[in-house]
């Protein structure tokens, strides 16, 4: 193509699909068609070579792009909505875009995760739990709170999964999910492999979790504990069971953050040392505030003249953690900050 030719995706797709009788419109979608729209691009994008059509077929990743592109075609066609299909075949469905978001492109393994939102969760949970209180802060703090506060954490939380303490947080939703499926009647019979873990029905083919009412009544019922050893997977049977021995024997191999004296040590795991440097200080100023209670009792003026000096410094960080409270706006980067109140809670 020319350096200064203009790319027109509907002459591209004249060429490769011949179809014809095109006709056009000035609108581009209107309202009663953007549900039907969502539905069916919605189905493209989950569309895979590992799952079943609802005649029970199994198709190439090619395969099920050309019939998503000949039933969007056929669907913009019937309603004339040229304008649409244009932008669509411009940005979604043409060679270069269609990798980029239908997870059919590999056709070995299906990535549980469908969005990005789990990225975005992680930044949120960086910048609520840990960074809340510094505003443009400084490459050198990030960086510190990185390695000192996050990654201890999540090493922590994925220990308390391996031992058990704490499950994962999809399994409460997948749990949900099967007792409402669990209730609905089957009126439609598909192609249904409880050994792979695949359904031919379209609520299979969205499902977040790979499960739909025919794979759950063909399961049976299931006690309590089915729920606290299963593990998806990326290929078939993309739902397993894995054995309570294997867990343990899991958790017992896998390494630990105190397990090796090169991993960064949290300052909050040392909870003995935390716990007995305040209960010293609590101590003594229990302590001196017992004595100062004494002798303001004694009215001994001297006394607490001679002593006066030595509560310079604690005065001082009582006014500097207050003046920190009351701010409106949280300091920039560490320049903002000082001893007293740079990890400060």
């Amino acid at each position: 193509m020319p350096r200064n030719a203009t790319f027109n995706p509907l002459s591209e797709f004249g060429q490769r699909f011949p179809f014809n009788e095109i006709t056009s419109s000035n609108k581009f979608c209107s309202k009663e068609y953007r549900q039907t729209v969502w539905s069916i691009i919605e189905k493209h994008l989950h569309q895979h070579t590992l799952i079943p059509t609802s005649d029970g077929l199994y198709f190439t990743s090619i395969e099920i792009r050309n019939a998503a592109i000949q039933e969007m075609y056929e669907f913009y066609k019937k309603n004339s909505l040229i304008a649409l299909w244009s932008y669509l075949w411009s940005e979604w469905y043409n060679d270069k875009r269609w990798p980029l978001w239908a997870r059919s492109v590999c056709e070995e393994k299906i990535s549980i995760l469908k969005t990005t939102m789990f990225v975005e969760r992680h930044w949120k949970v960086i910048k609520r739990d840990f960074l809340y209180k510094f505003f443009r802060p400084r490459l050198d703090l990030v960086v510190y709170i990185l390695l000192t506060k996050v990654i201890p954490h999540q090493q922590r939380k994925l220990e308390q999964i391996q031992s058990g303490r704490e499950r994962p947080e999809w399994i409460k939703k997948f749990k949900s999910e099967w007792k409402r499926l669990s209730a609905h009647q089957i009126n439609n019979t598909y192609i249904t492999d409880v050994e792979k873990w695949v359904c031919g029905c379209s609520y299979y083919l969205t499902s977040r979790f790979n499960i739909c009412k025919h794979l759950i009544h063909q399961k049976g019922p299931v006690k309590a504990e089915y729920f606290e050893c299963l593990k998806r997977n990326h290929e078939p049977p993309f739902l397993t069971e894995i054995d309570k021995d294997f867990t343990q024997q899991l958790r017992i191999n896998s390494p630990t953050l105190h397990s090796n004296p090169k991993t960064l040590q949290d300052p909050e795991s040392s909870s003995g040392d935390c716990n007995s440097i305040y209960d010293k200080l609590i101590e003594t100023t229990t302590k001196t505030l017992k004595l100062l209670q004494e002798q303001k009792a004694a009215g001994n003026l001297h006394w607490i003249k001679g002593v006066e000096k030595n509560f310079v410094p604690i005065t001082k960080m009582v006014k500097e953690v207050e003046k920190y409270w009351r701010k409106r706006t949280m300091p920039y980067t560490w320049k903002g900050h000082t001893h007293n109140t740079q990890f400060l809670n």
